[in-house]
């Protein structure tokens, strides 16, 4: 934004879609607050995409686990949206929000729970609210996986992280199957600046997304 910065953002729309890409960006700090008050015909600058996504050609387990917390469904979805339509791949989601009014993607929510197994929860109660109740790691504690013949890509906070890993090797799931995005470190995206070095890899040019074994001894949720 042209005399406010810039800032990176996960795409969320459906890769597949070529005419057209979304972003979701939360109105949080002085760039944001001026992208939301663009209008129609007003003009950004756009630079990258950078580094790597989620890998779906090379893994070779039957069944993707997707697993994230507030803001990580928004680099998670381009992933879900194609796996949604990918016939060869078992999908299950699973999603946690603080609470109803966090919930993003609802109407995506709502189609997908039709043919694939969903668990979405919330922190804690709220009034309108008749599904589950707790973070998505208890979601995750109850549910029968097949260890064996699965893989699990992971995006939210830094404590859902830490939780969900633990959950998942309890159930016997190795570093080797457990993918995650750390692109909240990403700052220039071009690996100038040296804020998301994580040992010998840079987040922006070698992740955002890497097979935990990768950087399992680099970080500390």
């Amino acid at each position: 934004m042209p005399g406010f910065g810039q800032a990176p953002f996960a795409p969320t729309s459906d890769p597949d879609n070529r005419r057209q890409w979304q972003l979701a960006v939360r109105k949080l700090g002085i760039v944001t607050q001026a992208i939301h008050k663009l209008k129609p015909t007003d003009k950004i600058e756009v630079i990258g995409p950078f580094g790597h996504g989620w890998s779906l050609e090379n893994i070779p387990q039957r069944t993707i686990i997707a697993i994230s917390g507030g803001l990580g469904i928004v680099p998670m979805r381009p992933a879900i949206l194609q796996l949604a339509k990918n016939k060869k791949k078992e999908l299950k989601i699973f999603h946690g929000s603080r609470d109803v009014s966090q919930i993003l993607f609802k109407e995506d929510f709502e189609e997908w729970k039709k043919s694939i197994y969903c668990r979405l929860t919330l922190d804690t109660a709220c009034p309108n609210w008749d599904g589950e109740i707790g973070f998505v790691t208890s979601c995750l504690e109850k549910a029968t996986l097949d260890q064996k013949n699965s893989v699990a890509f992971v995006c939210g906070p830094p404590v859902m992280f830490k939780n969900t890993i633990a959950v998942l090797e309890k159930k016997g799931f190795s570093p080797e199957q457990i993918y995650i995005s750390l692109e909240r470190r990403m700052q220039c995206g071009i690996g100038k600046c040296q804020h998301c070095a994580i040992g010998p890899y840079y987040v922006c040019k070698d992740g955002p997304v890497f097979r935990y074994d990768k950087v399992e001894k680099f970080i500390n949720f």
